[in-house]
């Protein structure tokens, strides 16, 4: 999962710095399946694992109970 500490007042709009950081890590040999497992697929797992009734990372399933 790639994450940042951006999001001060001072910092890059979020958007932005997470391009300038794939840019970056492109740069330096990462490639398109890298960057999707790190920013969808795991995110997607973790998101699932949390979610009470296992519905595949969507933020807005709610649980019946």
């Amino acid at each position: 999962i790639l994450t940042s500490d951006v999001g001060q007042m001072f910092s890059l709009d979020p958007s932005e710095a997470l391009l300038d950081f794939v840019v970056l890590l492109e740069k330096n040999g990462l490639k398109e399946k890298d960057f999707r497992k790190m920013l969808i697929e795991n995110p997607g797992k973790l998101i699932s694992r949390l979610s009470q009734n296992n519905c595949r990372g969507h933020l807005f399933c709610q649980s019946d109970s």
